[in-house]
């Protein structure tokens, strides 16, 4: 079953195409997590980047961005029509050594020191479902949890895990699309990576040294229509910008 759904998302993302959720609705975690392994292994694609929340119930989940989609502050990336749903800013951690349960027992400062740096990113979210509004939740895990793309800062945030308060200011093509003040939507940046590890079931290797794993939006899902520049700033010091284009 797994193989054949990973068949057809896989079919999807080379295609541009969108697919009915409905076939996917009804598998179990393990299962969406069956279905990442084997997109990425028809696409023959890896992951160093990872994004990871915490749903309704408190277990975390993830979901690779292949490499391949995954670049640096101003660099283009083309992103398709189809599927497009959006871009989220979020910070983001590189680690600099695995994080293992026994570490996350600890809490925050049992894992801060695998932590290298915090950075900036934009997701650029997108599904692979025609009908995504009838997906269950793990039908979107399985689909990677609707992520197209992921542009990475490359200034080290200071603040480490403070960001909530901070000023956040967004822009698509010159117009302001967001100013307001940021707010991590899990409660703190640590508190998914910190449920995941202590599940102690890494099933996508992303809690491993050098990945990049981004945490949750801090301003929502925002939305413009493509082609479009992206640029944001917090607290009016740090910079980030993403091109998409068609």
């Amino acid at each position: 079953m797994s193989e054949t759904i990973a068949l057809d998302i896989a079919k999807a993302l080379q295609t541009n195409g969108l697919i009915e959720a409905d076939r996917l609705n009804g598998l179990s975690v393990a299962q969406a997590f069956d279905v990442q392994k084997a997109v990425m292994s028809q696409l023959k694609q890896s992951a160093t980047t990872f994004k990871i929340a915490l749903r309704k119930d408190g277990t975390a989940v993830g979901a690779p961005i292949f490499s391949n989609r995954s670049v640096s502050n101003s660099e283009a990336i083309a992103i398709s029509d189809a599927g497009y749903t959006g871009i989220e800013f979020e910070l983001a951690v590189v680690l600099k050594s695995d994080i293992t349960a026994s570490m996350a027992a600890h809490g925050v400062d049992g894992i801060l020191p695998a932590i290298e740096r915090f950075i900036f990113g934009f997701e650029i979210c997108a599904t692979r479902f025609s009908d995504p509004q009838v997906a269950d939740e793990n039908a979107h895990l399985a689909d990677n949890m609707s992520n197209s793309a992921f542009v990475a800062g490359n200034e080290n945030w200071a603040g480490g895990v403070d960001i909530d308060g901070a000023d956040l200011t967004i822009s698509a093509n010159g117009e302001t699309i967001f100013a307001a003040k940021a707010k991590h939507p899990f409660g703190g940046v640590l508190a998914p990576i910190l449920a995941y590890a202590l599940a102690d079931d890494d099933k996508i290797g992303l809690l491993k040294a050098g990945n990049i794993v981004t945490t949750g939006s801090l301003c929502g899902l925002l939305k413009a229509s493509l082609p479009a520049t992206f640029e944001a700033s917090v607290n009016g010091a740090y910079k980030l910008r993403a091109t998409l284009d068609r």
